[in-house]
């Protein structure tokens, strides 16, 4: 009977605790409850914009991108078509030096055998 007696007192002192002193703890637990609830939910709500600007940003990026991808397919186009011409620039070039030389040359001849005529021609008068 003794230790129903310790358990009847444990129980009596319990519940002869006044209820406000209860309710406190569970009052401030509730309050902390709803500032961190109302903390998650501005935290999402950030969130949530921080999403929409992304997927506008992306959207926006892509449609960019489709813009630029034609003008990159334009510049490499006129990039290959000018290095061609460069190519066929030097190559005329070329030739055009080779005549240039072999005229130069020519002409050379031509002073050459003027002197030696004028050299011959003195030297027989």
């Amino acid at each position: 009977m003794g230790s129903t007696t310790g358990c009847n007192q444990l129980q009596t002192s319990w519940f002869s605790r006044p209820f406000s002193k209860v309710k406190e703890p569970f009052q401030l637990f509730q309050t902390g409850h709803k500032s961190l609830f109302s903390s998650l939910l501005l935290f999402e709500d950030h969130h949530q914009e921080g999403i929409a600007t992304g997927e506008a940003r992306e959207e926006d990026f892509t449609s960019e991108l489709d813009n630029q991808v034609p003008l990159v397919d334009e510049i490499d186009t006129k990039v290959d078509k000018a290095t061609s011409d460069i190519k066929n620039i030097n190559v005329r070039l070329k030739q055009t030096l080779n005549q240039v030389r072999s005229s130069h040359n020519f002409c050379i001849d031509i002073i050459l055998l003027c002197i030696i005529l004028g050299i011959v021609s003195y030297l027989y008068k």
